[in-house]
C-alpha cells in the first residue's frame, strides 16, 4: 500500500486534463502577442480647446481661494494643448 503510487495507469487524471486546458490558454496568449496595439490621441489633442473645473472647496476671498485662483491662472500654461481652466467655489 505504502509503495504504491496513486497514479492509475501511464496517465493520470491530472494529465489527461492538461490537453484540455492548454489550447485556451495558448490562443489567448497568442491573441495577446498577435493583436496590434492601438494609437493613442496625443495629450495635448486631448485638451485642446477643452475647459477644465478647478474646484475650490474653501469660501471666496481667503487664503487658500486666492492660491487656488492663483494657480488656475498660472497652471495653464503647463498642460500640453492650453485648456481653459475655470476656477469654481
Amino acid at each position: 500500500m505504502f509503495g504504491q503510487s496513486r497514479l492509475k495507469g501511464p496517465r493520470s487524471a491530472w494529465a489527461r486534463r492538461v490537453p484540455r486546458l492548454c489550447p485556451p490558454y495558448a490562443c489567448g496568449i497568442l491573441l495577446m502577442l498577435v493583436a496590434s496595439p492601438t494609437q493613442a490621441d496625443s495629450v495635448a489633442d486631448f485638451y485642446r480647446g477643452k475647459t477644465i473645473s478647478v474646484l475650490i472647496g474653501v469660501n471666496v476671498g481667503g487664503g487658500y481661494d486666492f492660491e487656488a485662483r492663483l494657480l488656475a491662472r498660472f497652471m495653464r500654461a503647463h498642460i500640453p494643448g492650453n485648456p481653459a481652466l475655470v476656477p469654481r467655489t
